[in-house]
Order: structure tokens, then sequence, then C-alpha cells
């Protein structure tokens, strides 16, 4: 799931939110939506991707905007990204990219896309 979300930057936000990266125990979870958050917020710091602040922020929109996807969206990304196409091109997509950057701004998300690229690179190296 790691590797899929660091292929591309412009996948990034999708692969994000069309699986449970962040996953949290659902099993023991009183607040699975703040763990969630929690675990996506603590994802990006120990990374050192975005400050406090900024994971804060951007992993609130991101939960957010995967709790209003349906499952037969999420269906839908998954199999777009299984036959290797490019899921930008559904209207899910790009309904959530433009939530995503009214909530998240458009410099935090460019932040996480740049780290996603750097990743993506420097695993390819290896």
């Amino acid at each position: 799931m790691k590797n899929m979300m660091l292929k591309t930057a412009g996948a990034v936000l999708v692969a994000a939110l069309a699986s449970q990266t962040f996953a949290a125990d659902l099993n023991t979870s009183t607040n699975i939506r703040g763990d969630l958050e929690k675990n996506c917020e603590s994802s990006f710091t120990k990374a050192k991707v975005l400050t406090s602040a900024e994971a804060s922020k951007f992993c609130k929109c991101t939960i957010d905007s995967q709790a209003k996807m349906t499952n037969a969206e999420e269906w839908e990304i998954r199999s777009a990204v299984n036959a290797k196409k490019d899921p930008r091109t559904l209207a899910v997509v790009q309904r959530t990219e433009k939530q995503m950057e009214t909530c998240a701004g458009p410099s935090l998300i460019k932040k996480v896309q740049n780290a996603a690229q750097a990743a993506s690179a420097s695993a390819k190296k290896k």
C-alpha cells in the first residue's frame, strides 16, 4: 500500500484516500476517526514531511474526504489502479481533489506531493 502511495505525485492523494493507509485498530478503538487522524499525523511528522500543525490540517482534510467516499467509489478507484489506469480521470477523484485543495490548500498539497516524488525517486535508486 505504501508503494502505491508513493508512485506518482499526482496519485498520492488518490492513494491515500482510496486506502486505509492510516488504519486504526477497528476492534478496540472507541474513536476510529480520531485514531485515523492521529495515525496519519504521526506518519507525516515521523517522516519529517510535515510539521505537527500541517499534518493535523492535512490529515483532517484527508479523513474528511475519505469519510465522504462511498464503498462503490473506493472500489472504482482501486479497480482503476489495479488496471493500471490513471484514476485522476474518475469523477470521484476530481471531486476529492477539489475538496482537498479547498480544505488543505494548494501549498500543503504541493509539499506532500514533493515529498512523495522524492521518496519515490529514492526508492527507485535502491
